[in-house]
């Protein structure tokens, strides 16, 4: 390759840069390429002990190219001189052989070319002869190395002449060297089977193509074609059409002849309304539509092997059982308009029933995991409904994958459940919970559940008489799978209070659950098991539950009870305090306490400590870890502004307090807002809070931990949402529906089980300039100090509420150090000074533990330290 090929054009004989490609294939030795396997087939509808024996060869081919020949010639050379060069290209392959293998089998004349089973042993003789041939000619391709020029077509069908394309396979083309107009050329390519005439400028297809009836692959993307020609219908072996980046406006109808067609890729062209019969096409396993203007998907119910789809701006691609679903969301062009990036997918498929495909049906069940994409969903008109008809869908995939995308959607907020539950979507549940088909009741199961979570009158509008008969039916006589998504159901349902009055009320419910929490039933499963007391816990049957996890009856003493103060990276010092308390008693904290509740870092120390059941040393590493990870200044928003150097250790609340005292950190923050990022203390804790397969826990909400016969527990948060704000208990359990009175009458806080762990101590954490606000289920909170910084006067309300006819024993309050008493330092505006007192009150934890230390010393039998 000289400089003057730059402005010519060139041949090879098989290299990467080619233009006229020579290659052939050579196996190895036959040993280590080639298997032949011989198979027999007995006929069945031959007279009895006549058995007659037929041989069939099947072969698994490995080929190899084994010579490589490149042809170059510019514009000025003369046609004898480049068919010269050719000659030359091709004389590098003399002396190679290819090695072909054939079967030979000898069997008797007087049969007639069958022998019977008796006499095969005998009679017949079975040979393999290696056979060495001449290499074959399999694959050119022409290309230009210049980016303009063409070849003569003269020239092209003298050097086509010289070569054997009786055996060619694979044959490449590039733009102004086309030798397929050629008829001499095209009626010699037998063999063909791949042909690319990609970026080869054409406005229309060559003719010729359509009698290539050999072809497997065609490449004509990258092109100005407007149509297909109806003739490619005739190339029925025809298994893969790339028709990428041209003008094309329509299909033809006579592709449905093609019945071997795997792979259709018409992406960025003109494509509106696709007339595509796909009936016959049941092997099409990859659909690519990117980048059309479509307004409608072709029905693609009867492409039972689709696995990759690709429409508008959106590609899928999921398993061959349709387990997992990957799913790539790209930028919006100008045709698709403006707005949420899946908006013209979500138009296009709701517009009629194109989405109950398993593949689409799979790929909403994997979009609607985002929050975000749920919003767009239920935005889009018809979207609701079209799912809950996917929901009654024959096939099995789609059903399951609709259930879990209206499940989601329910969970996004209480509107769209409400928007969901009025579509009538449980006429369809209860179709699919009725069933005989397992699968299709848990996936009713799971939407009924997943809205139950929504809001309590959501709730409420969902248990209806069927419903519950339908319920005590499936614990009673289900599938365990389907007994332990009932009992789930029926949970979830039962966070509204009417519905657990309704549950408690209905004969041998309540009995059928407590056996199977007790696992007294011959029968059960460890998952069955716990969900059965996952029921009874939010049943509020506290006592069910402690018989259920065997955890130790509370007899000849009084109630235990731990709390433990907010107060930031201080929260170490009551690790100190802790860990003198274990080593005195020689007894974990799990084990000594009954109630056990924190606020913010005492919140962190609860759940480490009663729920994960962590040692002292792993609750340090915990703090280590916050320090270092998410409250050091390398992870400050602010960082640039932070001017006060504040020390590891500073409490939240003494932060704050910098906040009123100074009016350039009150516009840091206004500016910058929390001085630390959200995201990380989030993540860590969704990492430290993980209960799912610990110990058969069978999710990462606080009730479900009561499978672990932990103690009751409790975290304290500031609901912020809401005027006055005020203390905000998640709890591990569920208030008695009896005790009902009681708390109205001594004011008890208002409190959740359902939240995730994770959420409950990040909203108890959620300290002012620290952290943002954490927002969840449409409510707001704050850090549980602006409220309650003391948590043991809830601590008692709740024991008082859990176990009314016990006594309490002891309640152990730990703080996290008093702050000395020192002149108040007048600033520059009165209004922060109010701001700075307002805050010392709210935090303030002497003063309740000054009061408790004066209340229960009058109470007898009741140690306060």
């Amino acid at each position: 390759m000289g400089e003057a090929v730059t402005s010519g054009l060139c041949i090879t004989l098989d290299s990467q840069l080619v233009c006229f490609t020579l290659s052939s294939d050579l196996p190895d030795r036959f040993c280590n390429t080639r298997r032949v396997r011989d198979r027999a087939s007995l006929s069945n509808n031959l007279p009895r002990k006549v058995k007659f024996l037929r041989f069939q060869r099947s072969y698994s081919l490995k080929e190899d190219q084994i010579a490589t020949s490149t042809v170059e010639w510019t514009s000025d050379d003369p046609d004898a001189v480049v068919v010269s060069k050719l000659k030359n290209a091709a004389q590098r392959t003399a002396g190679l052989v290819e090695e072909k293998v054939r079967l030979q089998i000898s069997i008797p004349h007087d049969t007639g070319g069958l022998v019977t089973a008796a006499t095969f042993q005998k009679d017949v003789e079975a040979s393999l002869i290696v056979e060495k041939l001449p290499p074959q000619l399999r694959q050119i391709c022409l290309s230009r190395v210049s980016p303009s020029g063409s070849a003569a077509p003269a020239l092209l069908s003298m050097l086509l002449q010289q070569c054997a394309l009786e055996g060619l396979a694979e044959l490449g083309c590039a733009e102004g060297i086309m030798p397929l107009w050629d008829g001499n050329v095209a009626g010699r390519l037998a063999c063909l089977r791949v042909l690319d005439l990609s970026k080869c400028g054409l406005s229309t297809l060559p003719g010729a193509v359509a009698g290539l009836t050999t072809l497997r692959s065609l490449d004509v993307s990258s092109n100005r074609l407007t149509v297909l020609p109806k003739e490619l219908g005739g190339l029925l072996k025809l298994r893969r059409l790339m028709a990428d980046n041209n003008l094309i406006t329509a299909v033809p109808l006579e592709l449905r002849a093609c019945v071997e067609m795997r792979e259709i890729s018409l992406e960025s062209n003109r494509l509106a309304m696709p007339v595509m019969d796909l009936r016959s096409l049941s092997h099409l396993n990859s659909l690519q539509l990117w980048g059309n203007p479509l307004e409608f998907v072709p029905e693609l119910s009867p492409c039972t092997a689709l696995r990759r789809l690709s429409l508008v701006n959106v590609r899928m691609v999921s398993s061959h059982d349709f387990s997992a679903c990957a799913v790539d969301v790209g930028n919006l062009t100008s045709y698709m308009g403006r707005g949420s990036k899946l908006g013209p997918l979500f138009g296009l498929i709701f517009r009629r029933s194109s989405c109950s495909h398993p593949l689409l049906a799979s790929a909403l069940g994997k979009i609607a995991e985002d929050p975000g994409s749920c919003a767009a969903i239920a935005r889009e008109v018809g979207a609701i409904q079209q799912l809950i008809l996917m929901a009654l869908s024959e096939h099995e995939v789609v059903v399951e994958q609709a259930c879990k995308t209206i499940g989601l959607l329910g969970r996004h907020n209480s509107l769209t459940s409400q928007e969901i539950i009025a579509s009538d979507v449980m006429s369809a549940m209860v179709t699919l919970i009725a069933s005989l088909r397992h699968k299709r009741q848990l996936a009713g199961l799971g939407v009924i559940s997943g809205l139950a979570l929504s809001s309590e009158s959501a709730a409420r509008k969902l248990l209806s008489p069927v419903v519950l008969s339908c319920l005590q039916e499936l614990i009673r006589n289900g599938a365990h799978d389907v007994q332990a998504g009932a009992l789930e159901t029926l949970g979830n349902l039962a966070f509204c209070r009417p519905n657990k009055a309704t549950f408690l009320h209905t004969p041998h419910l309540l009995s059928r659950i407590s056996q199977l929490a007790l696992g007294t039933m011959s029968a059960t499963t460890a998952q069955v098991r716990h969900q059965a007391i996952r029921a009874l816990a939010i049943l509020g049957e506290n006592e069910e539950v402690r018989k259920a996890t065997k955890r130790p009856r509370i007899e000849r003493r009084g109630l235990r009870i731990l709390s433990m103060d907010g107060g930031g990276m201080k929260g170490i010092g009551m690790i100190r305090l802790l860990r003198q308390l274990e080593e005195r008693t020689g007894r974990p904290i799990a084990d000594l306490f009954d109630l056990v509740c924190g606020t913010s870092t005492g919140g962190i120390l609860a759940v480490s400590l009663a729920l994960k059941r962590f040692t002292l040393e792993e609750c340090e590493e915990i703090y280590r870890r916050l320090g270092q990870k998410v409250f050091s200044r390398a992870n400050s928003v602010a960082k640039t502004a932070d001017i006060d150097g504040k020390k590891a250790d500073e409490t939240w609340r003494e932060s704050l307090y910098r906040v009123y005292r100074s009016g350039q950190q009150n516009m840091r923050v206004a500016v910058y807002g929390a001085k630390h990022d959200a995201a990380m203390f989030e993540a860590m804790l969704q990492d430290i809070c993980v209960f799912e397969r610990e110990g058969g826990v069978g999710g990462n909400a606080m009730v479900d931990t009561a499978v672990l016969g932990a103690p009751k527990c409790f975290v304290v948060a500031t609901l912020a949402s809401t005027t006055p704000a005020g203390p905000f208990v998640f709890r591990n359990y569920e208030l008695p529906l009896a005790s009902s009175a009681l708390a109205s009458r001594i004011g008890a806080c208002p409190g959740s089980s359902s939240h995730e762990v994770w959420q409950a101590v990040r909203a108890s954490s959620a300290a002012p300039y620290y952290l943002d606000d954490f927002k969840c289920g449409g409510q707001r909170f704050q850090d549980g100090a602006a409220t309650a910084n003391n948590p043991a006067a809830i601590a008692i309300q709740e024991a008082r509420l859990l176990w009314p006819d016990h006594p309490i024993e002891c309640v152990v309050s730990l703080g996290s150090g008093a702050v000395p008493h020192a002149p108040r330092e007048r600033s520059m505006s009165s209004y922060l000074d109010t701001g700075s007192v307002l805050i010392e009150s709210a935090s303030e934890t002497e003063r309740t533990a000054a009061i408790l230390a004066t209340l229960l010393s009058m109470v007898p039998g009741v140690q306060y330290y």
